[in-house]
């Protein structure tokens, strides 16, 4: 196995042609010594209580950290931005999700600045090179090999 993908959702449509085993959804209890490379693609939950999915949103930097930490620095890892694909605005609620989200992804360029076996991928900038079909359409499943050996 070439690739362990850390995963919160169902990314197999993205990844389908790469080399790689998916963790449980939220799961990091296994790391999967034996990958050559690992990619953390965690996605914002869907959810009206936005002060929970704000703070599940803040979690995912505490269980990164905890990956991180097991990763040996010769193994390469592959870390995508949050996106709030659903967004959800009570009239005249606060911005908690969003104001996570930017801390979420803030943590995530740090940590690609300070260790140099961590790469940053910003998810919209991904997105916007491939057409949704070219994203999601079966038997197109090149996207996820052509972003994971354009970076690395």
């Amino acid at each position: 196995m070439r690739y362990y993908i850390f995963r919160n959702n169902t990314l197999e449509p993205l990844f389908g042609n790469l080399d790689a085993r998916y963790s449980g959804y939220g799961d990091i209890s296994s790391l999967e010594e034996g990958a050559d490379r690992y990619i953390w693609f965690y996605q914002v939950p869907f959810g009206f209580d936005r002060c929970r999915v704000a703070e599940e949103v803040l979690s995912y930097i505490d269980k990164l950290r905890w990956v991180i930490e097991k990763i040996p620095a010769h193994k390469s890892v592959l870390v995508f931005s949050l996106v709030d694909l659903c967004p959800f605005q009570w009239v005249g609620s606060e911005w908690e999700v969003q104001e996570s989200i930017e801390t979420y992804n803030k943590y995530l360029r740090s940590l690609a600045s300070e260790r140099c076996n961590v790469r940053y991928m910003d998810l919209p900038d991904f997105t916007r090179r491939y057409s949704s079909s070219q994203l999601f359409r079966s038997e197109e499943r090149r996207v996820g090999k052509s972003v994971v050996v354009g970076v690395w």
